[in-house]
């Protein structure tokens, strides 16, 4: 969840080895570092698309769980 909280920050070392080559790419990005600081967080995570499309799933993925966590409780 760290990966996706604070990904110009997270450790590529620590991230899935799925999506490390893209987390790489990403923090070398300044544009969308910006766009991170400064905007939503799930306008953020759609934005990955076309260029990160293995880091947007994973975000699809934890942000889902995260809510079907607040669901059960």
């Amino acid at each position: 969840m760290y990966m996706i909280s604070s990904p110009f920050i997270c450790s590529v070392g620590n991230a899935h080895s799925d999506v490390q080559l893209e987390l790489n790419d990403l923090e070398s990005d300044a544009i969308l570092e910006e766009e991170f600081k400064f905007g939503p967080l799930l306008g953020f995570c759609s934005s990955l698309k076309d260029n990160f499309p293995k880091m947007r799933r994973q975000s699809q993925k934890m942000l889902l769980l995260s809510c079907s966590f607040f669901i059960c409780i």
